[in-house]
């Protein structure tokens, strides 16, 4: 309920513009919970105490010989590689090589034959062949 100009009112007949004082209260229902937990038992029983230690009357030792171990070898690194290639390649690259100077003497002899059809002297003086990768030189005739 609330209080409205003195009077107690519900919550359906506040309006916009009223002055209101409230008192709220406020019930919250207490659970109490009571135990009581009673706990019985017996001990163990204390440990037995360890048998006892025998007398000691006397002790023999007897010393066994350990077998003599040779002495540690040392290994010897070798100082060989393994073999993973072969020849057969700088062969191959050899091959090619005289392959190309043979074709390369053969195009320079066509051109040598060529130029020196081409050009004919007329014996009494020596005939000049035109440039080669090497340069110029001239033939003699005899």
């Amino acid at each position: 309920m609330f209080d409205v100009n003195g009077t107690k009112e519900s919550i359906f007949q506040i309006r916009k513009g009223m002055t209101v004082s409230a008192t709220i209260i406020k019930e919250t229902p207490e659970t109490l919970v009571s135990s009581t937990r009673t706990v019985t038992g017996e001990a163990p029983p204390p440990p037995a105490p360890p048998p006892p230690t025998p007398t000691m009357v006397g002790v023999i030792l007897i010393e066994q010989p350990t077998p003599a171990s040779p002495p540690p070898t040392q290994e010897v690194a070798e100082n060989n590689l393994p073999k993973t290639g072969s020849d057969l390649p700088l062969v191959g690259l050899f091959g090619l090589l005289f392959l190309c100077a043979g074709l390369g003497l053969r195009g320079m002899r066509a051109r040598f034959d060529s130029h020196s059809a081409s050009k004919t002297g007329n014996g009494s003086s020596p005939a000049t062949v035109g440039a080669l990768p090497g340069g110029s030189f001239t033939l003699l005739d005899k």
